[in-house]
């Protein structure tokens, strides 16, 4: 791993990724910055969503992902939460979002059942929980699941970014900031990493 700038210049300062699972991410994913688009890279990484689901595979259809990558994403997601850090700290936060839309959480969740041809028990134990009476169970565990697929995807952004900037290529801002005009202030830097201006965007850097 000391050959790879990415480790001894960012990684290796992340609360959750230690030398085993970087050495996995860096063996399977080769250099991020190969990507000219961070969608591209989560895309790589399963992160995609179609029909409003996660990407699958399917017979007959070219994967765009890595089976190895998706599994990887999965431990992260553990890890940053078992680890205290700023993705520990990111994941509460968005947790707490999430749980602030248990009600149409549910709703999205009765919804896929009724198109499946299920129905869904409602959990008895759902106002213990802090949850709407009459959720369905499972539905913290789905809550819990976006904080963390979030978390982890804010984690590939900054490790595509950095890669991009450590090779000396251009690592514009996502596409809610940079197409759909959303707020700079609502970019979140690379815990550790200093920021380099961006290209285009005069008089303002990434922090």
């Amino acid at each position: 791993l000391k050959g790879f700038p990415i480790w001894t210049e960012w990684l290796e300062s992340i609360r959750g990724v230690g030398p085993i699972l970087a050495g996995n991410i860096l063996g399977e994913c080769g250099p991020a910055e190969r990507f000219e688009k961070v969608s591209a890279y989560w895309r790589y990484w399963g992160g995609a969503v179609v029909d409003g689901r996660s990407e699958i595979a399917q017979e007959g259809v070219k994967r765009h992902f890595s089976r190895h990558l998706k599994v990887a994403r999965w431990k992260l997601g553990k890890s940053f939460v078992m680890i205290q850090g700023p993705y520990r700290e990111w994941f509460v936060q968005r947790k707490r979002k999430e749980a602030a839309r248990a009600g149409e959480l549910n709703g999205i969740l009765l919804d896929r059942a009724r198109v499946a041809g299920k129905t869904r028990a409602v959990d008895p134990g759902a106002e213990e929980k802090g949850l709407p009476p009459g959720s369905v169970k499972g539905l913290q565990a789905y809550i819990d699941a976006r904080a963390r697929r979030w978390t982890v995807k804010l984690f590939l952004s900054h490790h595509w970014e950095v890669s991009r900037e450590l090779s000396g290529r251009v690592a514009g801002y996502a596409y809610a900031i940079a197409v759909l005009g959303h707020p700079v202030e609502h970019h979140i830097p690379p815990p550790g990493w200093e920021r380099r201006k961006i290209p285009g965007v005069p008089g303002r850097d990434r922090g």
